[in-house]
């Protein structure tokens, strides 16, 4: 039996945390990931205008023990939307240890410019249609940033990474100001 992988065992722990945050008592939109992007930017970057509110999880219960903010539920209860978040984990060094960690065979990172200080995510093979985007981590300042989204109409795997980007590029510049 192989071992988990770093990689493997931070997408578990994030799905987890975004599958469980609607469930829990303590679920808030005015956790400090949450205060960075309001819904309206969200729906903007993402191209997905029908996101009704924001979930997150405070210091300490996210990824990392950051914060998290995740966006998914529609305007109407009919729709299905693609669930996008993000975790900001302030001054733990989380993506330089990503960055780091041995990466399973076949698998390689890629970096992403124009972002932040250090932004990656990991790109494995995969013989079946992915259901959401590998994380992109980013480092910005003192601050780590995960980032993930669904593949679901009206999102494809191209324009979830490129929506990853954008939510990254607008959290990491909320975060300098």
């Amino acid at each position: 039996m192989q071992r988990p992988t770093g990689a493997a065992v931070l997408v578990a722990s994030l799905l987890f945390t975004v599958a469980t945050a609607g469930e829990l008592s303590a679920q808030s939109a005015d956790t400090p990931a949450c205060k960075l992007l309001s819904v309206a930017e969200v729906q903007k970057i993402t191209g997905v205008a029908a996101y009704a509110r924001a979930w997150g999880m405070g210091p300490g219960q996210a990824v990392g023990g950051g914060s998290s903010c995740a966006y998914q539920e529609p305007v109407t209860s009919l729709e299905r939307l693609p669930m996008v978040g993000f975790s900001l984990i302030p001054g733990k060094g989380w993506t330089e240890r990503r960055r780091t960690m041995q990466l399973p065979p076949g698998c390689k990172r890629v970096s992403v410019a124009g972002v932040g200080d250090d932004v990656f995510y990991v790109e494995c093979p995969s013989k079946t249609p992915k259901k959401r985007i590998e994380p992109l981590y980013v480092k910005a300042g003192s601050n780590d940033i995960v980032v993930e989204m669904d593949i679901r109409p009206p999102v494809n795997e191209a324009s979830a990474r490129n929506a990853t980007v954008a939510l990254a590029k607008a959290v990491a510049a909320k975060l300098k100001k």
